[in-house]
């Protein structure tokens, strides 16, 4: 392609998109687009706003080579204007699922810079909370789909999801002091405290959960050769720029010595033990791994590394007492070891295993194949009983500390390793054995034999001192019966809350059980929840602490990984478990337990779902101490405040007089609270409105009201029942009498009736000199003269009845109506 010279920057970009658009093959139109990505990004920058659309459309180009192009130019242009990741998010979300393995890679080792970039990108931007939100979900949702890849079938895409995790662990978390620093490191104290999009500490948990997944993931049996180096080399690469991580990732090495994966080959292996061997000695330089030196130089010393390597690497701390110590200790060691190579000539030989007869050290290996000659079940049985009652009480802290579980327990090789074990007590002892034959110290073909074989055994035990992992692939187990085994398993662990008696024990043992709920199968739920179920009053706190971490999920506190989550939403589950306990409660226990386990339900479960709102509504209806839980938690469960008041509410208006006079009762109380007041009244006006249509509304018929039923007519108990929560507020604000009178213009014939049968109630004590009653004669409502004559009836005694209707008149100068026909019906009285 020739460009004019004359041409604009903004033209020859034109013309290079233009000729690319039509390309007759792959090469060209790559060539084209690198050539306006030169243009773009580094020569001329301020084109990129109005030309970078055009570039990324490629990325349903049916080439993989373009589309890679395409991810590795929204990578630069990132890099280069960090404001392009709020433009370049969606292409990329799209990108992350393409067809090609290749282009996916790509993306996934991109995301690293981009999720960087965008998030000092919003640490900064001040940009309306909105549109912030719309970001950090873009970039919530590519980190979410890339460490999902972390189970990928290629082996290039786990690689590239394990340093994009070493990426967010960085980003995430804090800086410590000591560690390495590099320019344009990014860590939590980047991310302002007044970001409202999420929050550094929720950011700091994520990482913490990624690094255990992290660790996890370098523990598996499966993991390949590249993948293994690869989350090695990220595990020492966060433990140097955050040395709070110094201990857990030693955790994870000291594990991977003792369990290197045994899908790997020889080789590999060898690879792998060489890679720890050089990330651990780089560990040992770094200054603020001098806590650690210790443990660091034993890690060392068991893959193979020599005294000298580790001193050599103690050298840039020689000014350092700690690693002053260290060198000297391994001096010691040393010189302990040539002394015992000098002065082994001189060691008294021991009465050895024979009849008195002195051998050599190579008798180890008779007395092995001896012992392996009476290997049996019956043999081993009868040494286990008869030394049983010889072990202590309570194990030893050095035995507690050092012990791994060993995955290989009876194979041939492990049998190999406890008969040399038991050679070597048998042979340091004064034992006996008549049946062994001598070894003659000038017999040197015999010796020599059993140098050879000691040299052999040697190397079989060399694969003993590091258990090996479980081969899955020569387990056949039918699933039906894995489930059964797996169910039995559960089972056997709830019950051993019987004999647990520490409370940190018992801690434990809640938590195993209740990640074990969150995480596994339904069935497994079901499990735990019957069992739970069958003594809810002694398994209470269990089932607490369930419904705690199924709230954690649902609120975003504890990540789980996609496998471990069922077709139900955390919500769900969290609604499902809350129900299920209250129903238990409700159902299989006595009068007072139920209140009791009840009552501690509704009180500490950390949220209240509308299901278990609606199960309180039942519980209501039949206890009476269910509208007691229903008044508490009006108190004191403010975030649904309203929704309990509602629930509270609707009994005012219930057919059995003991549920409505108590929730009378609780609402006379709640009524005084300034912020319930106006809540409580819309409540009460609202069923008041009720009287204004010619027939009673469903909402007062029903199971749930006491109603069963439905009337197509007004009579007194329907009437009465929307006005027992109206009248009852009127008795304290005689304001309310307003609105009584505007409904009863509007009434049917026996709803007024009914309402000048109760007006006496409300009213009773309404003063004569009330100014409700005279704002009320004043806005006289029309159709209202027969209430209003009743009120007067009610507020009015005999004997001032004159007085009284004359102050009315005075004030209002008309009133011949009600004047003649209360005098009439009072002296007729």
């Amino acid at each position: 392609m020739r460009v004019e010279r004359s041409q604009s920057p903004t033209e020859q970009v034109t013309s290079i998109l233009n000729e690319a658009a039509v390309a007759p093959d792959e090469n060209t139109k790559l060539d084209l687009l690198l050539k306006a990505k030169e243009v773009l990004v580094y020569q001329d920058p301020k084109l990129l706003p109005q030309f970078i659309n055009d570039v990324i459309a490629y990325q349903n180009d049916h080439s993989s080579t373009i589309r890679k192009f395409v991810v590795a130019f929204i990578e630069e242009c990132c890099n280069k204007e960090k404001s392009n990741v709020c433009v370049t998010l969606p292409n990329l979300l799209m990108l992350i699922k393409d067809r090609s393995l290749i282009v996916q890679k790509r993306v996934v080792q991109a995301a690293s810079n981009i999720y960087r970039a965008g998030l000092q990108w919003i640490s900064v931007i001040d940009l309306p909370s909105s549109d912030l939100s719309n970001v950090w979900q873009d970039l919530s949702s590519l980190k979410s789909n890339i460490i999902n890849m972390i189970d990928n079938d290629n082996e290039g895409i786990r690689t590239q999801v394990i340093k994009f995790m070493e990426t967010v662990i960085l980003v995430q978390t804090y800086k410590s002091e000591g560690g390495i620093d590099r320019e344009n490191d990014m860590s939590l104290e980047d991310i302002p405290l007044t970001l409202k999009v999420t929050r550094r500490r929720r950011l700091e948990d994520e990482a913490r959960v990624m690094f255990d997944l992290l660790s996890r993931f370098c523990h598996s049996s499966n993991v390949g050769c590249a993948n293994l180096m690869t989350c090695i080399g990220s595990l020492t690469l966060i433990a140097k720029f955050r040395v709070s991580f110094i201990g857990k990732v030693l955790i994870a090495l000291e594990t991977l010595t003792k369990n290197i994966p045994s899908s790997l080959t020889q080789s590999q292996s060898n690879s792998v033990q060489k890679n720890l061997k050089l990330q651990l000695l780089s560990l040992l330089r770094l200054p603020a791994s001098t806590e650690h030196q210790q443990t660091i130089g034993k890690l060392l010393l068991d893959i193979g590394a020599s005294n000298q390597e580790i001193m050599k690497a103690l050298q840039v701390l020689s000014k350092n007492e700690d690693g002053k110590k260290l060198l000297r200790s391994l001096k010691r060691k040393n010189d302990d070891v040539d002394d015992k190579k000098t002065d082994k000539d001189e060691i008294p030989e021991k009465k050895r295993c024979t009849d008195g007869t002195l051998v050599s050290d190579t008798n180890i290996n008779m007395v092995k194949s001896w012992v392996l000659e009476h290997f049996s079940s019956e043999s081993i049985t009868n040494l286990i009983m008869t030394f049983m009652p010889k072990l202590p009480s309570k194990m030893p802290s050095a035995f507690e500390t050092n012990y791994t579980p060993i995955s290989a327990a009876g194979t041939d090789c492990h049998k190999q390793y406890v008969a040399k074990l038991l050679a070597t007590l048998l042979c340091s002892s004064d034992v006996v054995i008549p049946d062994l034959k001598y070894i003659k110290q000038d017999d040197d073909e015999l010796v020599d034999g059993i140098k050879e074989e000691t040299l052999k055994m040697e190397e079989e035990d060399i694969l003993l001192a590091q258990p090996a992992e479980l081969n899955l692939k020569n387990c056949h187990i039918d699933p039906i019966e894995a489930e059964e085994l797996s169910l039995d398993a559960l089972l056997r662990i709830l019950e051993t809350s019987k004999i647990i008696k520490s409370k940190q024990l018992r801690e434990i043992h809640t938590k195993v059980i209740t990640k074990m709920a969150v995480i596994c199968s339904d069935d497994f739920r079901n499990t735990i929840l019957d069992w739970i179920c069958l003594n809810l009053t002694k398994h209470m706190n269990l089932g607490l602490s369930w419904l705690y971490e199924e709230y954690s999920v649902n609120q975003g506190f504890i990540k789980l990984p996609t496998a471990f989550r069922n077709s139900l939403s955390a919500e769900q589950n969290y609604n499902t478990v809350l129900c299920a306990l209250i129903r238990a409660a409700l159902n299989g226990l006595d009068s007072k337990e139920k209140e009791d386990a009840l009552t501690m339900l509704y009180f500490e479960s950390p949220f209240i779902t509308d299901d278990a709102v609606d199960i309180l509504k039942e519980i209501c209806s039949k206890h009476a101490f269910g509208l007691v839980i229903l008044n508490e938690l009006v108190s004191k469960r403010p975030p649904r405040q309203l929704v309990y008041l509602n629930a509270l509410l609707f009994y005012t208006s219930h057919k059995d007089e003991q549920l409505r006079e108590m929730a009378l009762n609780f609402i006379s109380k709640l009524y005084k609270n300034k912020d319930l007041k106006n809540i409580i009244e819309e409540y009460a006006t609202f069923y008041l409105g009720f009287l204004r249509l010619q027939i009673p509304p469903d909402v007062l018929f029903g199971h749930e009201t006491g109603r069963l039923v439905k009337s197509e007519l007004w009579d007194e108990d329907s009437t009465t029942a929307c006005l027992y929560l109206y009248f009852m507020l009127m008795t304290d604000n005689y304001e309310l009498i307003h609105e009584l009178a505007a409904v009863f213009t509007h009434a049917p014939g026996e709803v007024k009736r009914s309402i000048i049968k109760l007006l006496p109630q409300p009213i009773q004590n309404m003063s004569m000199n009330s100014p409700e009653l005279f704002r009320l004669l004043e806005d006289m409502p029309k159709g209202a003269e027969t209430m209003i004559t009743r009120v007067l009836h009610i507020v009015t005694e005999k004997g001032k009845l004159l007085f009284f209707i004359s102050s009315i008149y005075s004030f209002l100068g008309l009133c011949k109506f009600l004047f003649f026909s209360i005098v009439k019906g009072k002296l007729s009285v």
